[in-house]
């Protein structure tokens, strides 16, 4: 009965209960009752029997309703997680013999960029097949092809505006077929984060720091953009060991475990604490004018006002498509363009969960909201599930965000003290974000348009403000 119980109410305890009560009886009979072989094979049924519910429980049980909230083996791998969280264990930090000649290219990549030699270089490649490849390689092949592809537009030494808008079929037939497989538009993206990254010295594994780390490949060879790349990977991996219990928060939510609640709200706000002194990292690492000077020009997309795209020649315009890419008709063909946006922080996932769980509401009519509505398809195609299902789980038809459990009366005076500071940390951030961002802008004004980026920025910036506002009412619970 404890083992039914246990299914039912998705709890652990009953189980233990179970297993401890038919142990002992077991025991008992045995050593007294042997006369009885009838009450000894009772006994050892309802001892195998707590076993087998255990082992049942363990199978159905995705979450344990009170208490620390986890995510089952399946939703963790449907969402691309891993113990690092949206980092995987280990980057793939080289390809098969088979692609050595991409290897071998990219090691030249940031001389050839200096020397604006790629591209003759990249014109004498065969068009190497990818479908052999594993999914750690589709990753590297993905992170050097879209640095390939940016070196090919815009490392040609011309001004800003007047590259080439072309990709030959050496190098867009692969990129292309990598980016379809795996769901991302074909440009560099915040993969660059996720996907490209080895440790300088053993790595037991947990989160770490800049300096544990490096760049597998870069574009430009520039400390500037390793340094860079560097502090957004640690970012996240210190958060990557609560994002399970972010996502399924909820669940403590929906039977008012408040004391759940609190002891993830602790964690985040450690996390964003964290974060706030991390971006200070960037002002020792990056500089503005060598970050423009060396590795701006190539983060660039492939958008454009003309709304020209960029051509992936030699790819079939009525095979499947990546995203951002389309079929238009040109000088009497069909030719498949993209229309891709640049690398940018609104790439990463783990700001969607942030927001979404802590009721920050960007306005449809803002800039905020549409650009991240538009940066999903720019995520791995688990992250950008998990961040569909975040938004959903968390929106008001479905129970809400913290806030509005917040305002329904439902959270304790701790509770809701947790949820203020997180907002402020959240809101430091962002602030710190938006200082590092507009003196990167400013050291390099005729670059790419910063303008609208502020405007962004200040966005989210006053959404989340207006959270901590809302929430400094008087508390509606004890």
């Amino acid at each position: 009965q404890l083992s039914v119980m246990a299914l039912e109410h998705e709890s652990i305890w009953p189980v233990v209960g179970a297993g401890v009560a038919a142990t002992a009886t077991t025991v008992w009979y045995l050593k007294g009752r042997r006369q009885s072989k009838v009450v000894d094979v009772l006994g050892v049924v309802a001892a195998a029997g707590a076993v087998g519910a255990f082992i049942q429980f363990r199978w159905r049980s995705s979450v344990v309703v009170r208490g620390k909230q986890r995510l089952s083996d399946a939703d963790m791998k449907k969402y691309g997680l891993t113990s690092r969280g949206l980092l995987p264990e280990t980057c793939c930090e080289s390809l098969p013999p088979s692609h050595d000649a991409w290897e071998e290219l990219s090691a030249k990549l940031p001389a050839l960029n200096r020397s604006n030699e790629f591209r003759p270089a990249m014109n004498f490649l065969p068009v190497l097949p990818v479908s052999q490849l594993s999914e750690g390689e589709l990753r590297r092949g993905f992170i050097i092809l879209t640095q390939f592809a940016t070196s090919y537009l815009n490392g040609g030494g011309e001004p800003w505006g007047t590259v080439p808008r072309v990709l030959p079929p050496p190098l867009a037939v692969p990129l292309h077929s990598i980016a379809a497989e795996l769901g991302l538009p074909p440009v560099m993206t915040g993969t660059l984060d996720l996907w490209n990254f080895k440790f300088v010295k053993p790595n037991k594994g947990g989160p770490f720091a800049s300096r544990d780390i490096t760049c597998i490949s870069t574009v430009s060879g520039e400390e500037a953009e390793n340094g860079l790349h560097r502090v957004v990977t640690a970012m996240q991996s210190v958060v990557g060991p609560i994002i399970p219990e972010l996502v399924e928060v909820h669940r403590a939510m929906a039977v008012e475990d408040n004391r759940e609640v609190e002891r993830v709200l602790r964690n985040l706000l450690k996390v964003l604490t964290q974060y706030v002194e991390m971006v200070k990292d960037i002002w020792a690492l990056v500089d503005p004018v060598g970050f423009y000077e060396g590795y701006g020009p190539f983060m660039c997309g492939y958008d454009d006002q003309a709304q020209l795209g960029v051509e992936f020649r030699g790819v079939r315009p009525d095979g499947p498509l990546a995203p951002t890419c389309r079929v238009v008709h040109r000088d009497g063909k069909d030719v498949v363009i993209s229309l891709a946006k640049a690398y940018n922080a609104g790439q990463t996932t783990q700001f969607v969960l942030f927001d979404a769980i802590l009721g920050v509401h960007h306005s449809p009519d803002g800039l905020t909201k549409p650009f991240k509505t538009e940066m999903l398809d720019y995520m791995p195609r688990g992250h950008r599930l998990l961040a569909q299902d975040v938004l959903s789980n968390y929106s008001p038809e479905n129970g809400g965000s913290l806030a509005q459990y917040i305002e329904a009366g439902k959270g304790t005076g701790a509770l809701r003290d947790l949820h203020t500071r997180c907002l402020q940390k959240l809101v430091a951030f962002r602030q710190s974000h938006f200082r590092v961002a507009d003196k990167y802008l400013e050291a390099h004004p005729e670059g790419p348009d910063g303008g609208t980026f502020r405007d962004m920025l200040r966005d989210a910036i006053a959404a989340t403000k207006a959270i901590v506002v809302r929430q400094a009412g008087p508390v509606g619970c004890q």
